[in-house]
């Protein structure tokens, strides 16, 4: 074996194992700032609605007119908090699947960087790219969501 052939046998066994390092450590970042947000607006949807169940229980009719009225507009930011978490995790799912695509599409090569990119490969990136974003945008909109919703049930206390 050669000197060059040793050399890109090295550059692609180091490929590999930062692609299977990058891809995994993604994974439980995106997996674990997602739960979280799924957790956080789907246990603000649940609280909120068992505290309507007290509510229910007050008897001035005024005032349980206003927690109701309050309660429906938190609930619908937290609802749309958890769809957002939910298009989120999509969009990261996405991500990575298109990002180790976009490697796993690279023509190896005897000659250094020792990876061809390819047109597949390419669009594979780009489109990691933009859902990257994506995911990144409704995370913020869903932690938005969420203090919206926090910020709609302050009047209630």
């Amino acid at each position: 074996m050669s000197t060059g052939d040793q050399f890109a046998r090295r550059a692609w066994d180091r490929h590999e194992r930062t692609h299977l390092q990058l891809l995994g450590a993604s994974l439980d970042t995106a997996r674990e700032a997602l739960r979280a947000l799924l957790v956080v607006n789907g246990g603000a949807c649940v609280a909120l609605l068992a505290f309507l169940g007290i509510a229910t229980g007050i008897e001035d009719q005024r005032r349980q007119a206003m927690f109701a009225a309050l309660a429906e507009d938190a609930l619908r930011w937290f609802a749309f908090g958890l769809l957002a978490a939910l298009i989120a995790a999509g969009f990261a799912y996405l991500t990575n699947a298109l990002a180790a695509a976009a490697i796993s599409t690279r023509l190896s090569s005897q000659d250094p960087p020792y990876f061809i990119e390819t047109p597949e490969s390419q669009r594979n990136r780009s489109l990691s790219t933009t859902l990257n974003i994506g995911a990144v945008l409704a995370a913020i909109v869903s932690l938005v969501f969420f203090l919206t919703g926090i910020l709609n049930v302050g009047p209630m206390f």
